[in-house]
């Protein structure tokens, strides 16, 4: 399966945006999604793009 790393950050800033409130489920899916979204930025979460390669 293959993932467009810019749908990807997409994506979860979608999810960010949604986990908005003081919740604590919502505070920790939100955390969650902001770990994954840092680790795609800066590379050390291997993405495969559409065109497959990798980024």
């Amino acid at each position: 399966m293959q993932i467009d790393k810019e749908k990807l950050l997409e994506w979860l800033d979608v999810e960010i945006d949604l986990s908005q409130g003081n919740d604590p489920v919502l505070k920790a899916d939100r955390w969650a999604f902001r770990q994954v979204k840092k680790e795609v930025e800066s590379g050390r979460l291997d993405v495969v793009t559409a065109d497959g390669e990798q980024s």
